[in-house]
């Protein structure tokens, strides 16, 4: 919802969604189709582990600076 309500263009806050959350529900068919077609779409595969892993990082990252 963030991504929509600041990012004008729908498509592109949908693209970082699918990137960032690995929600592709808001991809329209076109979309996910380049990138299978480019051999990519495995960037658009974030699973739990990944987010779980970016979260420690960045919170000992932040913690490391706010000491």
């Amino acid at each position: 919802e963030l991504f929509l309500k600041n990012i004008p263009e729908r498509q592109t806050a949908f693209l970082m969604i699918a990137l960032l959350l690995g929600d592709k529900s808001g991809l329209d068919k076109n979309t996910k189709n380049d990138f299978i077609n480019t051999g990519t779409a495995h960037i658009l595969a974030v699973s739990g582990l990944h987010l779980g892993m970016i979260y420690v990082l960045l919170t000992s990252f932040f913690k490391f600076f706010n000491r």
